[in-house]
């Protein structure tokens, strides 16, 4: 399409468009941005378009690649290889580092840039063509920042500085000598790094029967291996949340202890409360969701969810400003084992405080990284029936109408039974049923992309050797759950 200008002289009176045709300069050849994956421990965020996700004969994007493709801001390159082959979209990747970055981390954001030979016009010389590497923002330097094309033919690692808090996303535009833009990495803004800080107190809960094998020692022994609270701070900060740009403090001094009897326990495995062993008949309402708790007592497993649930039911009577402090998510280690996870955090309602890490994965260091990121509204990267498109509408329409029903009987029994404690209840059944089904309309909302279970290196999937990486998606979740609820 031309390009229209208009040339004026106002001290003559002469006005004229023109119209002018400019050819961009022609792209001879293709810059890509890789992980050295042999160095790359999670100490910054990288996120790019798998080859292997567009292969849609693999199947291993199963949900949402069409929308998924516009995360990497793909523009066209009509460049082709020594077959004919146009190389088609350039898919963008995406980068994540605080300002200042091996200060805080400990390690420099080291990527590999790499010109495909096979994607390089026969009448350039590699040996004389050089490309240069441009951010966007003066905060961002790149060393080298000029490279030779038959360098990077073989690929060339550069290192990547920020200076200073950007913000809004940069860029870093790779330019041929010509002009033509050959590449790119998109860079995620970090300017408010200092809202993403969460204080993760940490609870030791276990059994106190001498005679059974789940005792405080379990937990004791197991986190020792692997270097102590310190090792799984360092490593949610260095190698998990710091790729979203979050930052926590485990109380690694003190944590506290909170010890418990087996018989408390199968008391609340009938419903009943472990201080009066009253039930539902005797107006203790809140134990009635723990019934079942204990799947297999001979070895101490439980049903997750209801442990969960039951710890932070117990502790928040015990504890009950530190429960209700909005910053904090408290992480519950305990000697018991789960009947089917390693851990157990809920993605709902969106302020949830809890997770749990049982006796098999307390040595697991990207468990706690997968269990703090559910609380912070990530679910799983594969499909799971509970959440399938066609049941997302159920799952609201059941907590809505747990919510009118505690709002009916409010309304029917509020003046009869004004002093009784089903009214508190029953309250409390209308603002949690409530936030819950909101929470489910925002999750569902923003849960796009799915994948096949163990076929990624994400966090969020289920492939435990291989925990490495989050998705610029969900960075996004994980920083506005982080500012909303935990700031």
């Amino acid at each position: 399409m031309p390009n229209i200008f208009t040339l004026t002289a106002p001290s003559i009176g002469y006005k004229k468009s023109i119209s002018v045709n400019i050819i961009d300069e022609e792209t001879k050849y293709v810059v890509e941005f890789k992980r050295i994956d042999h160095s790359y421990k999670g100490q910054f965020g990288f996120d790019w378009m798998r080859e292997a996700w567009l292969d849609e004969a693999k199947g291993i994007c199963v949900e949402g690649l069409e929308e998924l493709k516009k995360n990497y801001t793909p523009f066209p390159m009509d460049i082709k290889n020594w077959d004919g082959q146009t190389y088609g979209d350039y898919y963008v990747p995406w980068l994540t580092m605080f300002p200042n970055h091996k200060e805080k981390i400990g390690k420099e954001v080291e990527l590999a840039v790499f010109a495909p030979i096979e994607y390089v016009a026969d009448d350039i010389d590699t040996f004389q063509e050089k490309f240069t590497l441009l951010p966007t923002d003066k905060s961002i330097r790149i060393e080298p920042s000029e490279i030779s094309l038959s360098t990077a033919n073989n690929g060339q690692i550069i290192k990547i500085y920020c200076d200073k808090a950007i913000e809004k996303d940069a860029a870093i535009e790779v330019k041929s000598s010509k002009g033509a833009l050959v590449g790119k990495l998109n860079i995620l803004k970090n300017a408010n790094q200092n809202k993403r800080i969460i204080n993760i107190p940490v609870v030791f809960s276990y059994l106190v029967d001498k005679d059974l094998a789940f005792g405080k020692e379990i937990i004791e022994n197991e986190i020792k291996a692997i270097g102590g609270l310190q090792a799984i701070e360092d490593y949610l900060n260095k190698q998990c949340l710091n790729q979203a740009l979050i930052q926590v403090k485990l109380q690694l001094e003190n944590p506290y202890d909170w010890g418990f009897s087996k018989r408390a326990l199968k008391i609340a495995d009938l419903g009943k409360n472990p201080r009066n062993n009253k039930g539902w008949d005797e107006n203790e309402y809140d134990y009635k969701q723990f019934e079942g708790l204990i799947v297999d007592e001979a070895n101490m497993k439980v049903d997750s969810g209801k442990m969960l649930n039951f710890f932070h039911h117990q502790f928040s009577l015990k504890e009950t400003l530190l429960v209700n402090k909005k910053s904090d998510i408290i992480l519950y280690l305990t000697s018991l084992n789960s009947d089917s996870a390693g851990g157990v955090s809920f993605a709902v309602p969106l302020d949830n405080k809890h997770c749990i890490i049982f006796k098999n994965n307390l040595d697991h260091l990207s468990s706690y990284g997968h269990e703090i990121a559910h609380t912070l509204g990530l679910l799983h990267t594969f499909p799971e029936a509970k959440y399938a498109k066609e049941n997302q509408e159920n799952k609201i329409n059941q907590f809505e109408k747990a919510k009118k029903d505690a709002q009916d009987y409010l309304t029917k029994h509020a003046k009869e039974y004004k002093d009784h404690p089903v009214i508190d209840y029953q309250k409390s059944r209308v603002e949690r049923n409530g936030k819950i089904a909101d929470a489910y309309k925002a999750i569902f909302k923003r849960d796009k992309y799915k994948f096949k279970q163990k076929n990624t290196e994400n966090i969020m999937d289920y492939d435990l050797k291989n925990q490495i990486s989050f998705m610029k998606f969900q960075w996004e979740i994980m920083q506005e759950e982080t500012q909303n609820y935990y700031n």
